[in-house]
């Protein structure tokens, strides 16, 4: 049976498919943040990168976030049903 770190079961809820509400920077406003709804795209050992769709038009865009920031709630975030 392989050794499951603390990392691994720091959000075990954050799985590939989930939806997530978190904070991104909005970076063309002078880095203010804002909630966006996303979709876990890829999950590795420490990182989770999801997918957000344009709000105006086709397309989307990725952001990477570390698990451990996710955990640490240095991020804000929620699993969205």
């Amino acid at each position: 049976m392989p050794h499951i770190s603390y990392i691994d079961t720091a959000v075990p809820n954050v799985k590939v498919g989930t939806m997530l509400k978190i904070e991104i920077d909005n970076e063309d406003k002078k880095r203010k943040t804002c909630m966006r709804v996303g979709k876990v795209i890829q999950r590795t050992k420490d990182l989770i990168i999801v997918d957000f769709a344009y709000l105006k038009g086709n397309g989307s865009f990725r952001r990477s976030y570390r698990v451990m920031d996710l955990a640490g709630k240095l991020v804000k975030w929620e699993v969205i049903e």
